[in-house]
């Protein structure tokens, strides 16, 4: 019953004409009024706010931010697979036979999220899930030196992606709008499924597609989730990698084989 009144919830309220109205005012330079109490509700660092609110254009300009690079430290190794972006590990695993993995007691089906091909490629793989905050940095940065090779874009409308949308939500993580890349280099590849959220979806990619890892990928307009596949016996996560665990990007999340 939860899940039903919540989905009902969502599903009233998020329509295109309210999302139209966010981008609208999210957009606008009247939003500009709100960012700091926006920044001061989250508790986002100082270090990563330039010293004038006035010089950010619109709220959503200041959601989208760049961070000065000093203050993240890629590890350059090529041994290792890096955290693609700012935030919360929410679960990481091995992808059962049916391409399922389980978050916040829902099981999801990695070929609903990328695809028969994809799925059928990362069958028996590992995957993580990252979970952006409201307060987070919301750019995403590649995990490996790579080239992009491909890009889908799948699903519609959203549900919320906190910790109410992946517990009541219609299976947020495989069904919300999303950008799916795929990133290859001599010896490995991986998948990157970028997740939108509720309200505006809409995810950027940069127009190159080749990296160094810890180039910038793409960001976030509002958003949301990445989840992080490799392929079977390609990858080992840390040992001291655990569920709950605040990352940030640039910082490895384990070993490539």
């Amino acid at each position: 019953m939860k899940s039903f009144m919540y989905q009902k919830c969502v599903e009233l309220t998020n329509t295109k004409f309210t999302t139209t109205l966010l981008r609208k005012f999210v957009t606008s330079s009247a939003s500009k009024r709100i960012i700091p109490s926006y920044a001061k509700t989250f508790q986002i660092p100082t270090e990563e706010i330039d010293s004038s609110f006035q010089s950010y254009a619109s709220l959503q300009d200041f959601f989208t931010r760049r961070i000065p690079s000093s203050l993240r430290n890629v590890n350059t190794s090529t041994d290792t697979l890096t955290s693609p972006v700012d935030g919360k590990i929410e679960a990481f695993g091995t992808l059962s036979d049916s391409f399922h993995f389980h978050v916040k007691g829902q099981a999801y089906s990695i070929e609903e999220m990328v695809g028969k091909e994809l799925a059928q490629e990362y069958a028996n793989g590992s995957y993580i899930v990252c979970y952006l905050s409201p307060a987070n940095y919301h750019r995403i940065h590649s995990p490996l030196s790579a080239n992009r090779v491909s890009t889908k874009t799948y699903g519609l409308t959203s549900y919320p992606v906190n910790k109410a949308g992946l517990r009541y939500g219609k299976r947020p993580l495989s069904k919300n709008f999303r950008k799916i890349v795929e990133l290859k280099n001599d010896q490995h590849s991986v998948v990157l499924a970028m997740i939108g959220a509720m309200f505006v979806n809409s995810i950027h990619l940069m127009d190159t597609t080749i990296y160094k890892k810890g180039d910038e990928i793409g960001y976030f307009s509002f958003g949301s989730t990445v989840i992080l596949l490799s392929k079977k016996e390609e990858f080992a996560f840390a040992e001291n990698l655990r569920a709950g665990d605040i990352v940030k990007f640039g910082e490895p999340l384990g070993y490539m084989l």
